[in-house]
């Protein structure tokens, strides 16, 4: 859990958006499965349940292109919030990463059978969703992603996006949805 803890700073020194606390209780959100947590210590509590967000096939839900300022390269990036996908070059992943360019190779981002979800506590209760690759690259680092879940009730089908890259194998993206609101998707009840 240091690694996440780690992560978590890194991931939010610049980007984040509240889930209200109330008095004593540490938020968290206790893992039901891959796809959902029970929220606790905040001023909503609830289940947060991305079932919905599935087509029910093992294929990305969401796909989204992404041109780096620094490289001018485009990066497909392919996220499955609750099955693991093998599209794209990424086997048996939930988050894949692609390229456009010549002798680029696919990444595995993040595996559906991740550690859970986490509440930021240190800056404002982002809660995410945490993946990291079953690969290490040469060097022997595997690859980590947090998903920021944003409470959006006007967001049925959800929205993703690319944050940024806060440092080497970590990646930080967020997913708009009335699904990362407590109690709005009750798929599993």
């Amino acid at each position: 859990m240091k690694v996440y803890a780690v992560i978590i700073l890194l991931l939010t020194v610049t980007y984040s958006f509240a889930i209200p606390s109330v008095n004593k209780e540490k938020p968290s959100c206790v893992k039901i499965d891959e796809c959902s947590c029970h929220l606790t210590g905040v001023e909503q509590p609830g289940v947060i349940d991305l079932h919905s967000l599935v087509s029910g096939k093992h294929e990305p839900t969401f796909v989204i292109e992404v041109k780096s300022e620094q490289t001018n390269v485009s990066y497909n990036y392919s996220y499955n919030p609750c099955m693991n996908f093998s599209d794209f070059g990424c086997p048996n992943t939930s988050i894949c990463r692609t390229g456009d360019h010549d002798g680029y190779q696919s990444t595995d981002l993040g595996n559906l059978y991740n550690d859970g979800f986490l509440v930021d506590d240190l800056d404002k209760n982002a809660l995410f969703a945490f993946y990291q690759s079953k690969y290490k690259d040469k060097f022997g680092f595997y690859w980590v992603s947090g998903v920021e879940l944003i409470c959006d009730e006007a967001e049925v089908k959800g929205k993703f996006e690319y944050v940024g890259e806060p440092s080497s194998h970590v990646y930080h993206f967020r997913l708009f949805t009335r699904c990362a609101c407590p109690g709005k998707c009750t798929y599993l009840q």
